[in-house]
C-alpha cells in the first residue's frame, strides 16, 4: 500500500478527535454532530464494513434550546428519493421502502421546519413551539 502524506495528517486529526471527544465532559453544552476522516482506502481498521441489507437506517436527534436537530446517514446507493413527513410530535423517515418514526421530546411547529439531503446525509430543522 502507498503511504501518503496526507494519510499521516488523517491519523493525527483522528487520534486528536478521539481525545477530544474522550476530553468533553458528561452534560457539557457542546456536541459533537458529525465527523468523518478517510485515511486511507479499504475497510476501516477494527470493524467489519456493513451491507445495506443488515445496516439500518441510524439518526441522531439534538435538541437545543429553539430547535431539534436531526440527522441520518443514507445508503450509498438508493434506488428511491428518501422522503421526510413532518408531524407535531414525531418526524417519520421513508427511506428505501424502510419507515422510520423518530418521536420528538416537544411539540415542533411544522411551518418552519425542514430537511435537505446532500452527499448522502440527511439534515431536518424542527423549531420548537
Amino acid at each position: 500500500m502507498h503511504h501518503y502524506p496526507r494519510d499521516e495528517i488523517a491519523r493525527i486529526l483522528a487520534g486528536l478527535m478521539e481525545k477530544l471527544i474522550q476530553d468533553m465532559e458528561d452534560g457539557d453544552e457542546r456536541r459533537l454532530v458529525g465527523f468523518t476522516i478517510i485515511a486511507a482506502s479499504g475497510d476501516p481498521p477494527g470493524g467489519n464494513r456493513m451491507t445495506e441489507e443488515d445496516h439500518p437506517i441510524s439518526y441522531e436527534v439534538i435538541e437545543g434550546p429553539e430547535r431539534i436537530y436531526i440527522t441520518a446517514e443514507l445508503p450509498p446507493t438508493l434506488t428511491t428519493a428518501p422522503y421526510v413527513d413532518i408531524n407535531p410530535d414525531r418526524i417519520i423517515l421513508f427511506i428505501e421502502g424502510t419507515e422510520t418514526v423518530v418521536d420528538l421530546p416537544v411539540r415542533i411547529d411544522v411551518t418552519r421546519s425542514s430537511y435537505q439531503i446532500r452527499r448522502r446525509t440527511l439534515d431536518i430543522w424542527c423549531y420548537k413551539h
